[in-house]
């Protein structure tokens, strides 16, 4: 939220902007930044660029979106080494917070639970979780390994995903692979 807040360019592929992702004031999300979004349902930024203050739209997929901006940022080199120290200090300062009451007696805290998991993340072709509180702790305390999938119901906030989405892993993965991590609350 930092990052976002402080930003002065922003460029948007694959989401469609709700308000959970950008906050519940639609005027604070990025205000100082040029905001430009690549959506596939023009509806959505009919209904949403205004709110958002969003400088330019573009009506594509997020695989023509992906190919424009690969073939217009090729030779493109971030020459802002303030930003990339900032971002760096937020990661390492807020990376990993924990709520004030971790601790309580016979309670299991999901923020270091999640965390824990996410320790031994090599043992795992996939995780899959879904709505509710799990969609913040997982997000912020689970962090994949490499060609690890990661399938979450994000904002849909579908409650019961996690365990079809964990059995179409299991299966796309074949017999010989390592184990899903399906996390549900």
């Amino acid at each position: 939220n930092l990052a976002i807040q402080e930003a002065d360019l922003i460029i948007i592929v694959g989401t469609s902007l709700h308000a959970q992702i950008c906050g519940w004031e639609s005027s604070k999300f990025a205000p100082n930044a040029k905001k430009i979004w690549f959506e596939i349902d023009n509806n959505i930024i009919e209904a949403r660029k205004s709110i958002y203050n969003i400088t330019e739209t573009f009506n594509l997929s997020v695989e023509k979106s992906l190919l424009i901006l690969k073939n217009n940022l090729k030779n493109y080199k971030n020459r802002n080494y303030s930003w990339n120290k900032n971002i760096k200090k937020y990661k390492k300062k807020y990376l990993f917070h924990f709520p004030k009451n971790k601790s309580i007696k016979d309670r299991v805290c999901l923020y270091k639970a999640v965390s824990k998991l996410s320790e031994n993340a090599g043992l795992f072709s996939a995780v899959t979780y879904d709505a509710g509180l799990l969609t913040y702790v997982v997000a912020q305390h689970y962090h994949p390994v490499h060609h690890q999938q990661y399938i979450s119901s994000g904002s849909f906030g579908a409650m019961g995903m996690a365990v079809p989405y964990a059995i179409g892993a299991s299966l796309g993965n074949g017999i010989h692979s390592k184990p899903v991590l399906c996390i549900t609350g």
